[in-house]
């Protein structure tokens, strides 16, 4: 299988090395590498730099890694997923959900294959478990609660700001939506600095049937954690993180003290090749669109403050609109038809004349064509007649 990569992250470092390691796949082209180039030069040197994303559509590639900026890639992306090329998709809280729609509509369009990456969800830990709540029958020991509280570090005199909270919350949230279902509701608050920043915030996930998913997210500069508890009617089982949470242990008698630690290239490299083979793999392009779509209801709820519909509400303002303008539009065709009927029946109401030429009428005073030689100025006998009697009206 060959690859090629576009974009400067070096969260695909991890990946290009298992690529490099195997046999049967190989990286063999890049652009737009940035300040990348000379890390992925080691890792694979036989790799081929282009300069743009139309040397990615050689017939030889199987699928193009991306990842980056939006800015950066995101035009090229756009262009490789309406020519149809397999994306493998590394995708970043701080995208905008106008460049997930646009690439689900070329999905849509031509059936290009986009595979998102989200290398949380391939932890063994969680690979394999699904959604289980507590309104389900007959299942043994369903979730009833989920909480995931983040401690990230942040550089000397830096602040959280909400960018870098979507971030986070992206590479947490599919985890919280495997488990606890689709939510329907986001409620999200938080408390900043004078200056903006973020001191802390809290993301509740809600709906139907479902178990709440709570969660939080703090900047501390010295202990950088990550722990995930998922409550069970019969027990609550934690599991904790650091750094890039490679490394996840969970907290209980019988658990590992030094954790699972799992090889991230391999994990996405198997994701990616059963991704290929079999369409309905997850997690698919529809479950990361519905990941923005929370990352969306977040910033709408920190401005409006109040709790956001899911699903509903962004498609339901759409939909009003839809429907205002489908209203006016009818109204204006309905009462340009009765304008002009009007016009007609008024047409036939009223005289059109104008006040000199109904006087002229009823003076009889008005010469037609027939009564004039054709092609003079002279009269013929019926306009000699008709002159003569409107002389002799005049004279009486």
């Amino acid at each position: 299988m060959k690859f090629a990569l576009l974009g400067d992250d070096p969260i695909v470092h991890p990946l290009i090395r298992e690529i490099a390691t195997r046999s049967e796949c190989q990286l063999t082209h890049a652009a737009l590498l940035g300040e990348q180039e000379t890390e992925i030069l080691q890792i694979a040197p036989a790799v081929r730099l282009v300069g743009g994303w139309e040397e990615l559509l050689s017939p030889e590639i199987d699928a193009v890694i991306v990842c980056g900026s939006a800015d950066l890639i995101g035009p090229s992306t756009k262009q490789l997923a309406a020519a149809g090329r397999p994306l493998v998709v590394f995708p970043k809280g701080a995208w905008d959900t106008e460049l997930i729609y646009e690439l689900s509509l070329a999905r849509d369009d031509n059936g290009v294959r986009l595979i998102p990456v989200c290398p949380l969800l391939e932890q063994p830990f969680f690979r394999d478990t699904h959604a289980v709540s507590s309104q389900e029958a007959d299942v043994p020991n369903p979730i009833i609660h989920l909480r995931l509280e983040r401690n990230v570090s942040m550089p000397a005199g830096a602040e959280l700001t909400e960018a870098v909270l979507r971030t986070f919350l992206l590479s947490d949230v599919g985890l919280l939506r495997k488990l606890g279902g689709e939510y329907h509701q986001v409620t999200a608050v938080k408390s900043s600095t004078p200056t903006g920043g973020i001191v802390s915030a809290t993301v509740t996930l809600s709906g139907d049937n479902l178990p709440d998913a709570v969660w939080t997210i703090r900047p501390n500069s010295t202990n950088p954690v990550w722990q995930f508890s998922i409550a069970r009617n019969a027990a609550t089982e934690t599991y904790q993180g650091e750094g890039d949470i490679e490394t996840i242990r969970k907290l209980d008698k019988e658990a590992d003290p030094g954790g699972l630690t799992f090889d991230m290239g391999k994990a996405v490299l198997q994701h990616i090749e059963r991704s290929l083979t079999q369409p309905d793999a997850r997690p698919d392009w529809t479950d990361l669109t519905r990941d923005f779509e929370v990352l969306d209801a977040v910033r709408r709820s920190f401005a409006r403050r109040r709790t956001i519909d899911l699903h509903f509400e962004t498609t339901s303002e759409r939909s009003l609109f839809k429907t205002q303008m489908t209203a006016i539009g009818c109204g204006v065709m309905m009462l340009t038809l009765f304008a002009v009927v009007a016009l007609l029946v008024l047409g036939a109401a009223l005289d059109a004349r104008n006040p000199v030429e109904i006087k002229a009428q009823k003076a009889n005073t008005i010469f037609y064509e027939d009564e004039f030689v054709a092609g003079e100025a002279n009269l013929t006998s019926k306009g000699v007649e008709h002159w003569q009697s409107v002389e002799a009206e005049r004279r009486d």
